[in-house]
């Protein structure tokens, strides 16, 4: 059929004609791109960028993991990660400035390039995030803080609203420092030395200790009869939903716990040294009313480091939620098969006549300003719903009332009665219903397998039917009490 369908065009003169056309004009932008200066400077930039962060990440991990022996041998390569760290900075502030052509005339050719280069960055987190986390701007400041927390000998304690990402950050920390992802250990009521240390086991007659997952994590063991550690390096601990431990039971368990070092023994119990690279990331939800979780006991806070975990931000200057959705939309091939009017924002053209570029070597002729009403029928459909899923995740977060006087200002407002959104009316908050950034990707991902299901309302024309398909499934699927407030929003976008 596909062959059938390649004939009829190839023997159709119009379309030969167009393609010809279409074609000569891509390759002679691409040669006028290919001839700006800020091409080169681009181009350099961005291979400089990738070969530092391999060569930086390389090194941290060798470090993390103890490969790298000796006093003075460690403080050289320190030394030298600094060195790199400090480069690296520096390269992606130029390529930044580059992107947002500071001190660069605005013409045709230097904004193809500065496009390019957010064309690459896209094709990146498409990547990153096929291997389950795209290492987002926002994301990579957590990291910062994340090592920051590990250098000064405390556990990183990521806090945030469920589906923000927390056990994903904390597995692509692990697997930047150690090459494997984190061993997973969930906390309850009951959680006790047996989770953590050991536990007696009876088997054939023989007793034996099975050891848990700090002790298997730290030392490498798995129970009292292994003769040997099965990794040569420490793992990171991910215990989950650390507020609901029962820390009258484990508080001592957990203080002696943050005081192993590398080279020390593990326990009484399971006599082998902790290996270099063990530590503990934590995750949780917030403490208060909605979770029903209590803060930390102020006597392990010195043990830990507590940073906050935000969905993705999505503003006019830094739509990084619409930049994700983007790359997840994107196939293996960089491309988007989907028209420019469905996915791009919209802006208003504006006449500037008398004016010229900051050099004066040039006159302008308009300007092209960002239409600034975010549910604007003039954006495209993936923009307006990078605003509407924001929306959602900031009325589902001031759904708290631990954090509502935080987020009052930029809520939505409704009608109290109607739900219906209302420039003047009651705030808008969500219960229970929030769209995970794992969720939008899916979202993302379907409209490209949609005609492969044998369900005739996933088989839309185009992405705006799809995205109103995927959000009516998902308000059906919410809490009764959500629904209307979710539909409101949605509509209020321009989605449903």
């Amino acid at each position: 059929m596909l062959k059938a369908y390649a004939k009829a065009l190839t023997e159709d003169e119009k379309t030969v004609e167009i393609f010809r056309s279409r074609f000569a004009d891509a390759h002679m932008e691409f040669l006028s791109l290919k001839n700006s200066p800020l091409f080169n400077k681009s181009k350099t930039l961005e291979k400089d960028i990738e070969t530092l962060t391999k060569s930086h990440h390389d090194l941290e991990r060798k470090l993390f993991i103890g490969e790298i022996q000796g006093i003075a041998a460690r403080k050289i390569k320190k030394e030298e990660l600094t060195d790199l760290a400090l480069e690296l900075v520096e390269k992606r502030i130029q390529q930044k400035a580059l992107v947002s052509l500071e001190g660069e005339v605005h013409t045709k050719e230097n904004t193809d390039v500065a496009a390019m280069q957010e064309y690459e960055t896209l094709k990146r987190y498409h990547q990153e995030a096929k291997e389950g986390f795209a290492w987002l701007p926002s994301r990579y400041e957590i990291h910062k803080r994340i090592m920051a927390a590990l250098s000064n000998g405390r556990f990183p304690l990521l806090v945030g609203e469920p589906g923000t990402g927390k056990s994903e950050q904390a597995n692509a920390v692990a697997k930047e420092l150690t090459g494997v992802e984190c061993v997973k250990a969930p906390c309850t009521q009951s959680s006790g030395e047996h989770d953590l240390l050991f536990s007696k086991e009876v088997e054939g007659g023989a007793s034996y200790l099975k050891y848990g997952y700090v002790a298997k994590a730290f030392t490498g063991y798995d129970n009292s009869t292994d003769t040997a550690p099965k990794y040569k390096h420490g793992r990171i601990v991910r215990l989950d939903e650390f507020l609901k431990i029962n820390f009258d039971k484990t508080f001592g368990l957990i203080k002696d716990i943050a005081q192993k070092k590398s080279g020390k023994m593990m326990h009484e119990n399971v006599p082998h040294p902790v290996l270099e690279g063990s530590t503990i990331i934590a995750t949780t939800n917030p403490d208060g009313v909605r979770h029903q979780l209590n803060k930390m006991l102020p006597a392990l806070e010195r043990e830990f480091a507590e940073i906050q975990v935000d969905y993705l931000p999505m503003e006019e200057n830094n739509p990084e939620l619409y930049e994700f959705m983007l790359a997840t939309l994107m196939d293996d091939n960089g491309h988007i098969a989907v028209p420019r009017s469905e996915l791009a924002p919209a802006y208003a053209k504006n006449d500037a006549v008398g004016r010229k570029t900051k050099d004066g070597s040039k006159e302008i002729v308009s300007t092209f300003e960002l239409v600034g009403k975010r549910n604007d029928p003039s954006h495209g459909v993936l923009y307006r719903l990078a605003f509407a899923i924001k929306a959602i995740q900031d009325s589902y977060t001031a759904g708290n009332p631990d954090v509502l006087s935080q987020y009052e200002n930029r809520l939505l407002r409704c009608d109290s009665v109607t739900k219906e959104i209302k420039d003047q009316g009651e705030v808008l908050t969500l219960g229970s219903s929030t769209l995970t950034l794992k969720e939008v990707s899916s979202w993302m991902k379907g409209f490209h397998s949609r005609l492969e299901k044998a369900d005739k309302d996933m088989h839309t024309a185009s992405l705006g039917e799809w995205l109103n398909y995927k959000a009516n499934v998902f308000v059906s699927q919410c809490p009764e009490e959500d629904q209307v407030k979710l539909q409101a929003i949605f509509k209020y976008f321009g989605i449903l």
